[in-house]
């Protein structure tokens, strides 16, 4: 069995981005020197700011954003333009965690434990690049580890709630696996399936909590009050 907070570890970077990946569009341009400003972007768990309401900021958002470029495409991306497009998905993500964030605070989940939360940030940090790179990103930005164990802290709430709304997602049974080989709708049809049942199982698990996922945080959006304050 493969638990889901062990795949969310894996996919967390990517998997709420990707939800949102699927329009193009124009850039916004950086510019050096500049000061940075900050406005609410997203109000998550109602309509205007408030007690047990969540704040997306615009600089939540393009770190959020940088940090992804960093991790695909180096430094000098990072500090370079940021698209519409990327924009658009990077808010989608975390309007993604913020709803399992207080789908997890209505469902009294435990606080995460310091220690998960600084091995989420070692993982975040790792993920994106290495510590030079991101530290030497944070410092240019005029961003402070705070912003990061936030991030780090929000990354665990939302694994932990997972783990605890999605247990049983990712089990396959021998048949299963099976039947699956057999269907061939995966990587790996022209090896034995000796050779690669566990590498099957991963895919394949991988898969159904990505679907999982995406259903509940479709779900969540339309039962919890939010408003999106800035399209791009």
């Amino acid at each position: 069995m493969l638990r889901a907070s062990f795949m969310l570890a894996a996919i967390l970077p990517t998997l709420l981005l990707a939800l949102a990946m699927s329009h193009a569009s124009a850039q916004q341009s950086t510019i050096a020197g500049a000061v940075r400003v900050d406005g609410v972007q997203i109000v998550v768990g109602g309509l205007a700011p408030g007690p047990g309401v969540i704040l997306i900021l615009q600089s939540d958002v393009e770190l959020r954003a940088r940090l992804s470029l960093l991790r695909a495409a180096g430094e000098a991306a990072a500090l370079g333009p940021l698209s519409a497009d990327l924009l658009r998905a990077t808010q989608q993500e975390l309007l993604g965690e913020a709803l399992i964030a207080l789908e997890a605070a209505r469902l009294s989940l435990a606080s995460p434990k310091h220690d998960a939360q600084l091995r989420e940030r070692q993982r975040l940090v790792a993920g994106a690049g290495g510590r030079n790179l991101v530290f030497g990103l944070l410092a240019r930005l005029g961003v402070t580890m705070a912003e990061l164990d936030a991030i780090a802290l929000r990354r665990v709430v939302v694994s932990d709630s997972l783990d605890a709304n999605l247990v049983g997602t990712t089990e396959l049974t021998p048949g299963e696996l099976q039947r699956a080989y057999e269907v061939a709708d995966h990587p790996f049809h022209d090896r034995p399936f000796e050779e690669i049942r566990d590498a099957l199982r991963g895919f394949l698990a991988q898969r159904s909590l990505e679907q999982a996922v995406g259903s509940w945080v479709e779900g969540l959006k339309a039962r919890v009050p939010h408003r999106v304050l800035v399209s791009y």
